[in-house]
């Protein structure tokens, strides 16, 4: 063995790399390939996955960008032999065991021609924002509001975010009362608080699909009068809406901050303009 692997958890910002070909599902593996002996990127290093025991083309084969980083795209679960070549350092290859679902860190410190020195290996796997959020114990524990993750939107197939609203208990879909698309009310056709990624949105009920797209959407939170999380509590009588963006590595375009910024200017002008309400 001749180089060190590491694969843990990371920031998903932090790696971002060349793609290669391969599947598009299962586990996202965010590559940085580095000198060990100065600790400086390698670009341009050859990396390859096989898997363990067969023969043929790779599943997953590219470069290291600039930065001595790459990508993978989505990975079958299962053992994997990882190849690394770079020019002046030692052919690097170790097996790689991907057991869940999701996206993992590795890192490679490739040993010169003139070292030598064993793998040290270690494995993590990456917690999404819902995980983050703690989307997961509200839905099992708290019991008071109405949840939906990826899988449940993607069975609806929404056009638009407001779409998915439609079945939704309790909520109602108001069309055009925004610059563009559809609003959202709540029991008693009031305006509820929209939450996205815990930054709260003046006037975002108004124009959801302004907020984010339904394709950006990993998971919805939907409360009704005071029934929402104590830190909303105060903030309104009407209800909470709770929106948490995909993640880097599963959603299928970046997410808009600018479609943010113009929500949240929008509702400035609403509660400063002569139209407040």
């Amino acid at each position: 063995m001749s180089a060190a692997l590491l694969l843990a958890l990371a920031s998903p910002s932090a790696l971002v790399g060349a793609q290669g070909t391969g599947p598009t599902l299962g586990v996202s593996v965010f590559g940085n390939v580095l000198d060990m002996a100065s600790g400086e990127p390698i670009s341009a290093a050859m990396v390859r996955f096989d898997r363990s025991g067969l023969e043929g083309e790779p599943i997953w084969s590219g470069q290291t960008d600039g930065t001595g980083r790459f990508r993978t795209n989505g990975l079958p679960l299962g053992e994997y032999e990882v190849t690394i070549e770079a020019l002046s350092f030692r052919t690097f290859s170790d097996l790689v065991e991907l057991e869940e679902e999701g996206a993992v860190d590795l890192r490679v410190d490739m040993v010169g021609v003139d070292f030598q020195l064993n793998p040290v290996i270690a494995t993590g796997r990456r917690e999404s924002r819902l995980e983050r959020s703690g989307f997961y114990e509200r839905r099992q524990f708290g019991g008071t509001g109405f949840f939906m993750d990826r899988e449940e939107i993607e069975e609806i197939d929404p056009f638009r975010l407001a779409d998915v609203f439609r079945g939704i208990p309790g909520a109602t879909v108001i069309s055009g009362i925004g610059l563009q698309g559809d609003g959202i009310r709540l029991r008693g056709n009031c305006r509820p608080v929209v939450v996205l990624n815990g930054v709260t949105l003046a006037y975002g009920a108004d124009v959801i699909d302004e907020v984010i797209s339904a394709g950006e959407v990993e998971g919805i939170e939907v409360y009704h009068g005071t029934s929402a999380p104590i830190q909303y509590v105060g903030m309104t009588t009407c209800g909470v809406v709770m929106l948490w963006s995909r993640d880097p590595v599963s959603r299928g375009r970046p997410f808009s901050w600018g479609r943010l910024l113009f929500s949240i200017g929008f509702g400035v002008l609403f509660v400063f303009g002569p139209t407040a309400r």
